[in-house]
């Protein structure tokens, strides 16, 4: 079995909170205008009548958080420590997705891989018209994705479709058609997991669809 060689853990945080620095030197100064522009955009209410407008339709949980946080940008401090949180947690998720996937891997490099996707996430929202919901969607998935690799473990067959139908059909109700990365994530983690045969891995592919 290869031996591991982790980076240690001081560089990791430090490569983490220097990417947070430049997200929020990014969202609080060069491109605050685009906080405020989103919070004029929207009109949220506390009422319950408009949390079960959201509530009763797929990804209605995730586009009602992400309308909620978006109140915050009237102040641009508060504003960029969202904006920065949301992006660095996905981030994160995904890093911790790609030790669990990648376990023989050096950390450094899962955290090259992590930085991928957070990066195009940022260039995205560089778009005025990108919502928090989107956002909100998916770091749900992403954060789902991890948990359901995190807590596997040698349960039998039929214990194993039943947690992957349970988690996608409630990701599926919080964050609508992103769901379908969780999906691909499971199908993929089956299949490179030495412990289900392949009879299993196939029956696996077909339910998930």
């Amino acid at each position: 079995m290869a031996k591991k060689s982790p980076t240690p853990s001081p560089i990791v945080v430090a490569i983490f909170m220097a990417i947070a620095v430049a997200l929020y030197y990014f969202w609080a100064f060069p491109y605050r205008a685009a906080l405020s522009y989103r919070e004029e955009m929207q009109l949220f209410q506390t009422t319950s009548s408009y949390f079960a407008e959201f509530a009763g339709r797929p990804a209605g949980i995730a586009i009602y958080i992400g309308e909620f946080l978006t109140q915050f940008f009237n102040n641009y401090w508060i504003g960029s420590a969202v904006m920065t949180i949301l992006i660095v947690l996905f981030m994160l998720s995904v890093y911790l997705t790609c030790n669990r996937f990648a376990i023989r891997n050096q950390k450094i490099i899962n955290i090259f891989l992590s930085i991928i996707p957070a990066t195009f996430l940022w260039f995205m929202l560089g778009d005025q018209n990108m919502t928090l919901g989107f956002v909100t969607a998916l770091l749900m998935v992403s954060a789902g994705a991890y948990l359901y690799i995190a807590t596997d473990s040698d349960y039998p067959a039929a214990e194993k479709y039943l947690r992957m139908i349970v988690a996608i059909s409630l990701l599926y109700w919080l964050a609508g058609p992103l769901t379908l990365i969780l999906t691909l994530l499971i199908i993929a983690f089956i299949c490179v997991s030495r412990k289900v045969s392949v009879v299993n891995k196939i029956c696996f592919a077909i339910v998930s669809q």
